[in-house]
């Protein structure tokens, strides 16, 4: 789906797409669709095996890290839950991040963020659709 979006001129909706999501199987948008959940293969980890892991999205390679001030840790990251931080694959989880934040750089005049209406479902009254200026 749509994430990121910009457009030069005050619109309905953006002129390009920055960046896309990609949503889960579940109503919550949370399991990857690229998770091998039918079969006994498990990640080193112990958690379902990726049916496309040599070829996964920036977004896949630079998680558990996240952005925000500072970058952290997804704190629904369950590795990191049980097993700690990460070890050894920190730097190559950053740099992908660093991928994705050069991808996003724009001098366009309006920044669109495009709501996908999937969330918790505690949050449903909360919740909307569709192309909001941010």
């Amino acid at each position: 789906m749509p994430r990121i979006g910009v457009s030069e001129v005050e619109s309905e909706e953006p002129q390009t797409i920055l960046a896309y999501q990609m949503m889960g199987r579940e109503s919550d948008g949370n399991t990857c669709p690229f998770l091998d959940t039918e079969s006994s293969k498990r990640s080193p980890h112990g958690g379902y095996a990726c049916k496309i892991y040599e070829n996964r999205p920036l977004a896949c390679r630079a998680y558990p890290v996240i952005q925000s001030v500072p970058i952290s840790l997804d704190p629904k990251c369950k590795f990191c839950e049980n097993c700690g931080t990460p070890s050894g694959n920190v730097n190559s989880e950053l740099e992908s991040l660093i991928q994705i934040q050069k991808k996003m750089d724009t001098k366009a005049r309006y920044i669109w963020r495009y709501a996908t209406g999937i969330g918790e479902s505690k949050d449903k009254d909360l919740i909307k659709t569709g192309w909001f200026l941010v």
